[in-house]
């Protein structure tokens, strides 16, 4: 619920330190299940930006905060992404 709320307020630092301080030093599980996932995404998430229509696309809230969040990662592809 607080990582939810924190992202619908616009308080992304606070998402990430949350989100980061549950690995507690485990970066090979931060890398795996945040990390590596948000840059593959990314690039599928850009694959499907080429087709046409509208697309919604979920994803869980600590994938949008921190130093490789998924908006990081898009961003590097040349999207500019809002929060709404």
């Amino acid at each position: 619920d607080q990582l939810f709320t924190y992202w619908k307020t616009g308080q992304i630092e606070k998402l990430a330190t949350l989100m980061n301080a549950s690995f507690d030093g485990q970066d090979r599980i931060k890398t795996a299940l945040l990390d590596d996932r948000n840059a593959n995404w990314s690039e599928k998430i850009e694959d499907i930006m080429r087709g046409s229509g509208t697309v919604f696309i979920a994803v869980g809230a600590g994938h949008l905060g921190g130093d490789q969040s998924l908006q990081w990662y898009l961003e590097r592809l040349g999207y500019e992404v809002i929060r709404q």
